[in-house]
């Protein structure tokens, strides 16, 4: 059985949170840093980090400033993680990646909402997940 998750649903609500949380927050984040597999350079890691984190610390410092637990499933049915238990390498970073696409979307949406502009959306940003490895909720 084969499973498809769609990426821009699981990171359209985790930018409602984000709008909840830090309204505007869309206008703060370097699109050409933008990498979801990147503690510093995902949304959270962009919005979030101090002066010094290396590692996972500015995404753990995101996840608590919106009140998500980091060993939580929140953290990917928000689109802000893939699912643990992943099939290997390759898939891994296609997860990766289609997340990083669907962010790119949804910022430029909300961009292009903000400043009346128009947007370059990247298309492809669904991922048919094979059986036993779905990554979002």
């Amino acid at each position: 059985m084969t499973i498809v998750r769609d990426a821009e649903a699981v990171t359209h609500v985790g930018a409602a949170l984000l709008d909840e949380c830090r309204p505007g927050w869309f206008r703060e984040i370097d699109l050409d840093r933008l990498n979801i597999d990147s503690p510093g350079d995902c949304p959270l890691g962009q919005l979030y980090s101090e002066e010094g984190q290396t590692g996972l610390a500015p995404y753990w410092a995101g996840l608590r400033a919106v009140g998500v637990h980091f060993a939580s499933e929140d953290a990917v049915r928000l689109g802000f993680a893939i699912r643990k238990g992943f099939c290997g390498l390759e898939e891994r970073q296609q997860r990766y990646a289609e997340l990083t696409k669907a962010w790119r979307n949804e910022i430029l949406r909300r961009r292009e909402m903000s400043y009346g502009q128009e947007a370059e959306v990247f298309p492809d940003t669904s991922v048919a997940a094979i059986e036993g490895c779905s990554d979002f909720a």
